[in-house]
């Protein structure tokens, strides 16, 4: 799956998360610099990836799924504390699961059972 946000929409203070992608993966390229880091959740079968280029981040990302008891999933984040706000502006999706989703999520550490909070999109699903 291919995401694509724009970087000049996260710029409030203490963002947690830019955006995190479930789906089929494309190539990858990682380059992401501080505050940003990016991490597998969970054991996707091919490994996710991250860039930012001209204000433009893009995610390439496998896995499952973020249901149930154990997440899967490529994260983007910024490590925070206390109070947070989150915002962001999904440029494009796509992906070759109609479930395949992306957006925002709070998540308490990159355990696959860590408990979390997201607001999302899906491809097919709304």
């Amino acid at each position: 799956m291919k995401l694509k946000c724009t970087a000049a929409a996260y710029r409030a203070a203490l963002m947690v998360v830019v955006c995190l992608a479930v789906g089929a993966v494309g190539a990858r390229a990682q380059s992401l610099s501080s505050p940003w880091s990016a991490a597998d959740v969970g054991k996707p079968n091919l490994a996710g990836s991250a860039s930012l280029s001209n204000e433009v981040l893009t995610i390439d990302a496998a896995g499952k799924d973020i249901w149930g008891i154990s997440d899967e999933f490529h994260f983007v984040y910024q490590a925070i504390s206390g109070d947070v706000d989150i915002r962001a502006r999904l440029d494009s999706l796509s992906a070759g699961h109609g479930w395949a989703k992306a957006g925002v999520m709070i998540r308490s550490s990159l355990a696959d059972d860590a408990s979390h909070g997201y607001a999302l999109l899906s491809l097919d699903n709304g």
